[in-house]
């Protein structure tokens, strides 16, 4: 019985990670400001940094390969490709490495478009979200592996950064008179989900800026009945997130798009200061690659072309102001 019970607390302990002072990393240890600060930065990735211990142990030092692999897939076949370990710096890495050469898709959502159209909307769903997105629910953001990175000044004050957005969230919904949504923001999950479960089968889903959720169809999206109860559970529905990381992915493309048609208005403005014919005939060629990779995916409706007319709105701006930026001048 003894063995037993130390075999089952190993387990679990190596399973799960015991949350404690004890296995916080030397950076985070110690009552000075710095160690504090260095907690609440690591509130969410002990999971993360435990299944990564996981992988190191059964993989390189007990040399179980099959292990390894079943521990590293185990979340995709269970949550789908949203759940895989990494996932946004394999892709990331990826697409780095298709830019350098030539190639300026949005890896992520290539992927995913030509399962769509070859595979079908239904085989799309569980490679997003595995065995559970075929049952129609979303598991993946608790299984998913990140690497812990900050994307905002908030995500640096971890748990206590949340309560805080959360708090301000709902203050200002209390502005708007939007009483449903403050306690949505305010209350702890649990006591939230089934509010706005109710809310959202009654108003259908809505952003946080209360723009519409649509589907496919161009029709907002509206829960099902099962949907309801998967939300009031605490789960969001996969149809639901299979449109949430679709626009992502093509929002994602579209900011890529933005930022190099960007780029080269401002080669312009300095080809044009310089007057130099060499960049110029560069910056031609460059402008019409873009135009060609634009049509090529099918953005046109979403991120405008370089034309002979909007290079000249940009000489018109570099001989004089706007009229807003005149106005800001006044």
């Amino acid at each position: 019985m003894e063995e037993a019970r130390e075999l089952a607390k190993e387990a679990s302990d190596k399973a799960h990670g015991v949350y404690g002072r004890a296995t916080l990393p030397m950076w985070a240890q110690g009552a000075n400001p710095a160690a504090k600060i260095g907690q609440m930065l690591y509130v969410y990735m002990k999971f993360a940094h435990n299944y990564l211990q996981m992988l190191h142990d059964v993989g390189l030092k007990k040399h179980n390969i099959k292990g390894a692999l079943f521990a590293f897939l185990s979340p995709v076949v269970v949550a789908g490709g949203a759940a895989l370990p990494f996932k946004d710096v394999i892709f990331a890495l990826f697409g780095a490495i298709l830019s350098l050469l030539g190639w300026e898709k949005d890896p992520e959502k290539w992927v995913w478009d030509q399962i769509r159209e070859h595979l079908g909307t239904g085989a799309e769903k569980v490679g997003r979200h595995g065995l559970t997105g075929a049952a129609g629910v979303d598991i993946s953001s608790s299984l998913s592996i990140g690497v812990g990175v900050p994307k905002s000044m908030m995500d640096f004050t971890g748990a206590i950064g949340g309560a805080i957005e959360s708090t301000v969230e709902a203050e200002a919904a209390l502005q708007r008179k939007e009483f449903s949504k403050a306690a949505e923001a305010f209350l702890p999950t649990g006591i939230a989900n089934p509010i706005r479960a109710y809310r959202e089968a009654q108003e259908g889903v809505t952003t946080r800026r209360n723009y519409p959720v649509f589907d496919e169809t161009g029709r907002q999206l509206r829960p099902t009945p099962l949907e309801t109860v998967e939300k009031t559970l605490g789960f969001r529905s996969s149809r639901q997130a299979t449109l949430s990381e679709r626009t992502w992915e093509a929002k994602r493309q579209v900011a890529k798009y933005n930022e190099k048609r960007n780029e080269l208005y401002q080669r312009y403005r300095s080809v044009m200061s310089s007057r130099d014919r060499k960049k110029y005939a560069e910056l031609v060629k460059d402008v019409r690659e873009y135009n060609r990779q634009v049509r090529d995916n099918g953005l046109e409706a979403q991120v405008p072309l370089i034309t002979s007319e909007s290079l000249r709105r940009q000489s018109i701006r570099m001989q004089k102001p706007t009229t807003r930026q005149a106005a800001l001048l006044q």
